[in-house]
């Protein structure tokens, strides 16, 4: 046997029709949101105060001869001196907040907090990774529109938030002298195995225009030839510099970097 079952949907349902169920179980919602209400404030109660301390840095505008936050801004290639203290500068960046960001955000400046304020003790790991996760998970680093970065510690400890905060502006000003330091050493070291292998080629070159004169017994050069030469000599310190920055840049990008290429 088969049965058929219709059913008959009313489509002259109102607003009325509901407010008379939600009417008629009043007394069972109000003691659901009554009950929801007071687990939310127990819960609230229960939970250990989290306290927030917000440190901020704007970075200048203007480079400075000395050694503090503003040496940065003057270096073109801050990312050559970073990448030697495991500092990643992804794509070069080239504003001081950018930079400042980087040094803020790195392994080094996480590593050197952890053991400052003994955190693997006080977050309760056991290793180096794990305090670093902590640190980063009660750590915001950001910046506004005007340009101001912002670091926002947050601790059960409202004096080691603060400490923390302080400390990450004062260690950049640190970091940002041994960046400058690093920087100077590698351009010097650059420089120098440079000039060395530029006095070699000049030793070459006046031996060959010697030999070149005593054979075709030239005595004076001539204004045209003078002038390919000085061309040529322009064109070797252009390429010189390249070679300056293409190393300065190989030290911070890959090799398949368009701007490298």
């Amino acid at each position: 046997h088969q049965i058929n079952r219709s059913v008959q949907y009313d489509e002259g349902v109102t607003l009325l029709d509901y407010w008379r169920v939600i009417y008629g179980r009043k007394v069972a919602i109000a003691v659901f949101c009554a009950m929801a209400v007071a687990i939310t404030l127990a819960v609230s109660l229960m939970l250990p105060k989290i306290f927030e301390s917000t440190a901020t840095l704007l970075p200048q505008l203007e480079s400075g001869t000395g050694m503090g936050l503003g040496a940065l801004l003057g270096v073109n290639a801050a990312g050559a001196a970073a990448q030697s203290l495991g500092i990643s500068l992804p794509g070069a960046p080239t504003t001081p907040t950018d930079i400042f960001l980087a040094m803020l955000k790195s392994r080094i400046m996480a590593d050197e907090v952890v053991q400052k304020f003994k955190l693997m003790e006080h977050y309760e790991k056991t290793t180096m990774q794990d305090a670093r996760l902590a640190l980063e998970t009660a750590t915001r680093i950001v910046v506004s529109k005007e340009k101001v970065i912002r670091v926002t510690v947050e601790d059960k400890d409202p004096q080691l938030a603060a400490n923390i905060a302080n400390f990450y502006v004062s260690n950049l000003d640190r970091l940002n002298q041994t960046l400058s330091v690093s920087k100077a050493r590698e351009n010097r070291k650059f420089i120098e195995q440079r000039l060395a292998e530029t006095q070699r080629e000049l030793v070459k070159v006046e031996n060959a225009l010697k030999e070149f004169q005593t054979q075709n017994r030239t005595v004076a050069i001539e204004a045209q030839s003078k002038a390919m030469i000085e061309a040529a000599a322009t064109i070797q310190a252009q390429i010189m510099a390249q070679e300056v920055q293409l190393k300065v840049m190989g030290s911070y990008l890959s090799p398949d970097n368009p701007d490298v290429a």
